[in-house]
């Protein structure tokens, strides 16, 4: 799908170089590089917000005129104004007939029709999105003081001068008070903590809450460690910290502005405005050529340019935007009861064509826990010695929001009791050193054990435990502890290393190796069953995550991807878009991903393909909205959801999939609609102009063409509740403005060969061309052919429709819904009515055929079935496409 190109620079933080200056401010120099007090009293936090502005986010207004007037000037709304006007204008100019008036009325109804639709779905979408941007407003305790220094303020007293006040109203240089639980209201500098641990994955896609400090010595924004973003959650600890953005300067705030400057446009909306210049360029060749063969004909201009007119009218499928939006309002409500809500119904077509699903892993692959699979000594055997190490590590940790500290605890904590043992100091773990220590003194004597990731801990390990003896940790153990790990990685396990060291000191180096803990992330229930699933209907999965490139790889490997390859965002060619599509291809697995680089992945992949990406995180909010369909879940952030298309009430790749799968059905009716209305529709139109050039008379009249045109109309709402073929939705469905070409000449030809043959019959086989002729009854005779030709039309349109809807043989291996079927039926009625009751047949200018032609029908209705099988067995062999 075309969208606008994203530029590098559409993507960069206003306030970054702000945020990057006040990180990196000691707390002396705060309040200068803010340009405002510490700490804002009540009597002046109104000066305050004339400066910079409350905490509240600004809401783009819903303009409903505007909004209206849109949706009915649509490109294809355009064309079906100039068929209304036209239908008005042989009203006025054609005796006045009421056929004429209603006809022009019924094409103002579609318009407005599917305009309302769309309208009503705009409005919706937008109030929905109102509520999802307007952030929980919760209240918060802030200090009602001015600090003058804030390296000697008792911040352990500070609780005695809290006022409490709504998030919607925090200004810049308010200090406010955080604690575990808290989601964090706007932007803001810490100034003290105590044990803060901040969880991120909204913001980085990284799965463990990071560490938060008062100084700073990280270069990325979102790694700054004293600074605390709006949106994140404080997950351990408390701290005091300085606001210095508020509303829409805050940076999950800002996100969402530039997701919002992305102006898309659906594939099937490209689709749609192709066709309606393919109508156009069609009428504008075809109608003068009738206009001409029509005057010349007739010598009255005057009726030549009303036949001439109808022909416009009936060329034109009116119903299209009646059809589309009433097949996308009947599959969104059908979506619900899938658990997915659709905010934006445009993008329902676009789900029926994706072929390549972005996600993250947390909560849709996995069910965002890891447990412990074993625990092994050197020698590979399952040790209890190591168990109790690893648990008492992980008790004294006491940061059970560590998801392995977490799986250790609940692994052994009915098997061991660290009650007993006295903890004599700890290090935490810290995303740079990647290890945690504790010393503990158990009885006489004191221990450290440290625990961390691989190549970490054998740099500080020079000793090996084996059978309480202790070796020099020498090359053959060193490959021995390799080849384990080599194992364990293989079948997808996460490791890391258990140490320890008789000492009085917290010390990293001459550790002993006691073993090695193996951890697997749990899957969701039947997620390689649904993945496989996945592949087989044709959509490739890819792994877009902030987290690191080892977890991700772990569970690429479980759920045996078809593609491991795997990069992280700094080795992505972000300036060559070539060579980045090239990666993106070749690989599935993309991590430490930034929210630039999420949207620059999204954009690369669509220059072949129609993507769907799946996030809940602020950092998401861009990538959502470049999508061809952008997919949050219920429990993801606001922005998130704001950004979205579609939510889902799970957050499951089974629900996903069934949302794809609806989409393809309905994507496939409204496609079928087309090709089919287009393909009669001129087929119609050559047989008229072979008419024009062979009778000296109309084979048709112009209110004949009105009243089959109006019918259709009404039928062919009936569409969008038609039955669809497993088969033709094994696969994701594209629109291809080329393949209607094709479908549209064979059948258009096939339809006039029909009426041709129709012609044949009631000319020679029952002599109306001698009749005609003879001028005796002339008026009468005409009339006959033209009703004879009115009937034939009708009755191979919808026989038309039954036997080109599949791509199979029609009746035989695939049959429409009861439904459908039976409503299409009873608009066969239509023309025999129209025809046999005579005050309805004289207000038509109508003329019972003889009886015998009845006969005929039958016969016409088998050479459809057999020329349209024959031409779908032809090109399904030779094109492989037939819908």
């Amino acid at each position: 799908m075309k969208k606008r190109k994203i530029k590098d620079d559409s993507f960069k933080y206003s306030e970054a170089n702000k945020v990057k200056k006040l990180a990196n401010s000691s707390l002396q120099s705060l309040s200068k590089n803010l340009n405002s007090k510490i700490g804002i009293k009540n009597e002046r936090r109104e000066q305050q917000v004339k400066k910079f502005g409350t905490n509240q986010m600004s809401v783009k207004k819903f303009n409903y005129f505007k909004k209206f007037f849109e949706v009915l000037v649509e490109p294809f709304n355009l064309l079906l104004w100039v068929v209304a006007l036209t239908e008005f204008f042989i009203y006025l100019f054609n005796g006045q007939r009421a056929i004429d008036l209603v006809s022009s009325l019924v094409v103002l109804f579609m318009i407005i029709l599917a305009g309302c639709v769309d309208y009503i779905q705009e409005l919706k979408a937008y109030q929905l999105n109102d509520k999802l941007r307007v952030l929980v407003s919760d209240n918060f305790f802030i200090l009602n003081q001015e600090i003058e220094d804030i390296s000697t303020f008792n911040f352990i007293e500070a609780s005695k001068s809290l006022i409490q006040i709504n998030q919607n109203n925090l200004v810049v240089g308010d200090v406010i008070s955080l604690k575990h639980g808290d989601l964090v209201p706007a932007d803001a500098r810490i100034i003290w903590q105590n044990n803060l641990l901040v969880d991120q994955s909204t913001l980085t896609g990284e799965s463990d809450p990071v560490e938060k400090i008062v100084s700073n010595k990280k270069k990325k924004i979102v790694e700054y460690q004293n600074i605390l973003f709006a949106q994140t959650i404080i997950t351990s600890g408390k701290c005091y910290a300085v606001i210095i953005n508020t509303g829409d300067k805050n940076y999950s705030q800002s996100i969402l502005t530039m997701a919002e400057q992305i102006e898309t446009q659906s594939d099937f909306t490209e689709g749609i405005n192709k066709i309606t210049k393919l109508l156009v360029i069609s009428i504008l060749v075809i109608i003068p050529f009738i206009f001409v063969a029509s005057g010349l004909r007739t010598t009255n201009w005057l009726e030549a340019l009303i036949f001439t007119l109808s022909i416009v009218v009936s060329l034109t499928p009116e119903t299209l935007p009646a059809v589309i939006s009433s097949n996308l309002k009947i599959g969104s409500k059908k979506l619900v009861k899938e658990h997915v809500i659709v905010k934006n119904i445009d993008v329902i077509q676009n789900m029926g064509s994706v072929n390549i699903l972005c996600t993250d892993k947390t909560g849709t692959l996995t069910v965002d826990e890891i447990e412990v699979t074993d625990v092994v000594d050197i020698n590979g055997k399952t040790s209890e010695c190591v168990a109790k190490c690893a648990y008492i590590n992980a008790f004294f940790e006491r940061n059970l929001t560590n998801k392995i500290d977490e799986a250790i605890y609940k692994k052994f904590s009915h098997q061991f009791d660290a009650h007993s043992i006295k903890l004599i100091n700890e290090v935490q773990f810290d995303h740079e050193t990647k290890i945690s220590s504790v010393l503990i003194k158990e009885g006489n004597v004191s221990k450290q054990i440290t625990k961390g990731s691989v190549t970490e801990m054998l740099n500080i390990i020079s000793k090996v435990v084996i059978d309480d003896q202790i070796f020099a940790l020498d090359e053959n153990f060193k490959s021995k502890i390799n080849k384990l790990i080599s194992n364990l990685n293989t079948k997808g396990f996460r490791v890391i290393i258990v140490a320890s060291k008789q000492t009085s000191e917290i010390v990293h180096n001459d550790l002993i190796f006691e073993g090695i803990i193996s951890f697997e992330d749990k899957l969701k229930p039947d997620i390689k069953d649904v993945l496989k699933v996945i592949y087989e209907s044709g959509i490739d999965l890819k792994i877009l995550t902030g987290d690191s490139l080892e977890v991700s790889q772990i569970i690429a490997k479980k759920l045996v991807m078809r593609q491991e390859e795997s990069l992280i965002g700094q080795n992505l060619a972000l300036n060559n878009q070539t060579k980045l599509y090239q990666q993106l291809i070749a690989a599935n697995i993309f991590a430490k991903l930034s929210p630039f680089e999420k949207v620059k992945i999204i954009e690369t992949l669509k220059t072949n393909n129609v993507v769907a990406f799946l996030g809940d995180g602020v950092n998401d909010a861009g990538a959502l909205k470049l999508a061809d369909v952008g997919i949050s879940v219920n429990t993801g952030t606001p922005i998130a959801k704001y950004a979205a298309d579609v939510i889902l009430l799970k957050k499951d790749l089974d629900v996903l999939e069934q949302a794809f799968i609806k989409g393809r059905k309905i994507f496939y009716n409204a496609l079928k609609y087309i090709k089919l209305t287009v393909a009669s529709n001129f087929g119609l139109i050559l047989t008229l102009l072979i008419g024009s050039i062979w009778f000296d008379f109309a084979a048709m009249a112009p209110i004949h063409l009105l009243m089959q045109n109006l019918t259709f109309d009404l039928a062919n709402l009936l569409f969008v509740i038609d039955r669809v073929d497993d088969q033709a939705i094994k696969k994701p469905l594209k629109w291809n403005i080329k393949s209607i070409f094709p479908f549209v000449l064979v059948n258009s030809i096939l339809m006039s060969i029909i009426s041709i043959t129709n012609f044949l019959v009631i000319g020679y086989g029952f002599d109306f061309f001698n009749l005609i002729n003879q001028g005796t009854k002339r008026d009468l005779y005409v009339t006959q052919f033209q009703t004879m030709f009115f009937i034939e039309s009708m009755i191979s349109h919808i026989f038309f429709i039954f036997f080109a809807r599949t791509a199979r043989v029609s009746i035989i291996e695939s049959r429409p819904s009861f439904v459908f079927f039976f409503g299409m039926l009873s608009f066969l009625l239509v023309p025999f009515l129209f025809t046999f009751i005579s005050p309805i047949a004289n207000v038509f200018d109508l003329a019972k055929p003889p009886l015998l032609w009845l006969a005929v029908l039958p016969g016409l209705i088998a050479l459809n079935w057999i020329l349209v099988e024959s031409a779908k067995a032809i090109m399904v062999k030779k094109l492989n496409i037939w819908i």
